[in-house]
């Protein structure tokens, strides 16, 4: 549901911010945009120029609000956490400095919960290999062919079935002409 938290908040703003979250929780239910463009038009206040696309933008605009809105919180998390850490690192730090070692434990281990709060450490760098040493085998990736033929199985038309797979970064020349 969108935040009308502001007080100011213009009525068109607030019309905005609801169907942008209507069409959010139709597509939810598994609605496809043109059966979304559908039910919105039948919403009071709606256009009846409603579009899929505007379905499309509506969902997407409310997704885009709601990562903001989860980054924005996680921040304020990472931030009192940062807080709890200077306040257990001041709790401990004059004990660490006269050579108490459990003290100077406890300022590793805040230290070292710091470091990986704030990404400090540096990433590790890890190889996986096989017993003996050697490359692990992956199963290789699906060739062009047996992913169109899937595609199509699952409904797609041959147009769509390339499109798709274009538009995945497919060569146009591995793909099956469906002919």
């Amino acid at each position: 549901m969108p935040d009308l938290t502001n007080q100011k908040a213009k009525p068109e703003t607030i019309r905005i911010e609801e169907r942008r979250s209507q069409a959010l929780e139709l597509r939810k239910r598994g609605l496809s945009y043109r059966r979304i463009r559908d039910a919105m038009r039948l919403v009071d206040g709606v256009s009846p120029r409603y579009g899929e696309s505007s379905a499309r933008d509506d969902v997407f605009a409310e997704l885009t609000r709601l990562r903001d809105k989860n980054l924005e919180r996680a921040e304020q998390l990472r931030t009192l956490e940062a807080t709890r850490l200077d306040a257990l690192l001041d709790a401990v730090w004059e004990q660490a400095l006269s050579g108490n070692l459990k003290a100077v434990q406890g300022v590793l281990k805040i230290s070292a919960r710091r470091a990986r709060l704030e990404g400090l450490d540096m990433p590790i760098k890890t190889e996986i290999s096989g017993p003996d040493g050697s490359p692990i085998k992956i199963a290789p990736e699906r060739t062009a062919t047996q992913l169109y033929n899937d595609l199509i199985k699952f409904g797609h038309t041959p147009e769509t079935a390339r499109a798709t797979m274009l538009g995945s970064g497919f060569d146009a020349a591995d793909i099956p002409d469906g002919k």
